[in-house]
């Protein structure tokens, strides 16, 4: 199933491996999990079905728990296979896939912190990885969004104020993590507008190419 979903053999998980040499036992573990994480991929549509069941659960979690979601605007996110091995080869990494499954929810800045406490009451949620990602981030803290923008993700904008984090869930061959994303109605706005003007100058970079092949 590997090769046949994301084109990679055996070598081509040595290769990901040969990124981080020498291996440290945390790394060797944590590539052991992502080779689980390729090998036990369900199809699109199970991811789907899962990804649905997971969005719903905590969605009714958080509305239980007096937290006003704005379900309409809320959404969750499968990553098509293209997608993960375009990440996988973009990283080369032996860190696991943590967004496999992510959930979205447009909540008021003032529910956060109850949503949070909500979120963790039901899912295990490691306060670091292995491999030194934190499993929560708070891009309200101008600090800790420095300090992640700096090692993982360059691209943060100062006014982007969301909560992620990364949850354990589920039962299966291999433990599922997921990342739930805490939004307020204004940040999503914005963010989802970035988010066209992105796709659609990746869509116009790709024309340009083609023409000049």
């Amino acid at each position: 199933k590997a090769e046949r979903i994301l084109g990679l053999s055996a070598g081509g998980l040595q290769q990901i491996a040969a990124y981080q040499k020498p291996l440290t036992e945390g790394e060797e573990l944590d590539l052991e999990y992502k080779k689980a994480q390729i090998t036990n991929l369900p199809s699109f549509e199970e991811r789907k079905r899962i990804l649905a069941s997971l969005f719903f659960d905590i969605g009714g979690l958080l509305s239980d728990g007096g937290v006003k979601v704005d379900m309409e605007r809320s959404s969750y996110r499968v990553k098509p296979e293209e997608r993960i091995q375009a990440k996988i080869d973009r990283r080369g990494s032996a860190d696991p896939i943590l967004d496999l499954y992510a959930v979205r929810f447009i909540i008021e800045n003032s529910s956060k912190g109850i949503a949070v406490q909500l979120i963790k009451g039901e899912y295990p949620t490691p306060d670091v990885f292995s491999w030194g990602k934190p499993s929560f981030r708070d891009y309200s803290d101008p600090e800790a969004r420095r300090q992640f923008a700096s090692r993982f993700n360059p691209n943060i904008d100062d006014w982007y104020t969301a909560i992620h984090m990364d949850i354990i869930f589920g039962e299966g061959p291999i433990v599922n993590i997921a990342e739930v994303q805490l939004r307020n109605p204004e940040e999503h706005d914005l963010a989802e507008r970035r988010r066209l003007e992105y796709l659609e100058a990746q869509r116009l970079m790709t024309a340009i190419r083609e023409e000049t092949k």
